[in-house]
């Protein structure tokens, strides 16, 4: 999950974290589909803002950046109560 939201942030140092989890041993398939659904929303993400920002949009760069942000911390909240142990009956 961790792994999903580095690759969602637009500016982030993806090859590094490529690198990163080549050498930790973290299973290739896995990875392939992390960072490659990741990878998509943060690409148009970051193309939308360097678009706004030669506009010189401001206002739109922001309104993007806390919509990006508010995905990622939506998509930990599911995923965090969506792994939290349920209680037995």
């Amino acid at each position: 999950m961790a792994l999903f939201i580095l690759f969602l942030v637009p500016g982030a140092p993806k090859d590094a974290m490529s690198y990163g989890a080549g050498v930790s041993g973290f299973p290739m398939g896995r990875f392939v589909l992390i960072s490659g659904l990741a990878r998509i929303p943060a690409l148009l993400a970051s193309t939308l803002m360097g678009s706004q920002v030669y506009d010189r949009d401001y206002g739109a760069v922001v309104i993007t950046a806390v919509a990006t942000a508010g995905m990622a911390v939506a998509f930990w909240l599911y995923q965090r109560k969506a792994t939290r142990p349920r209680p037995s009956q």
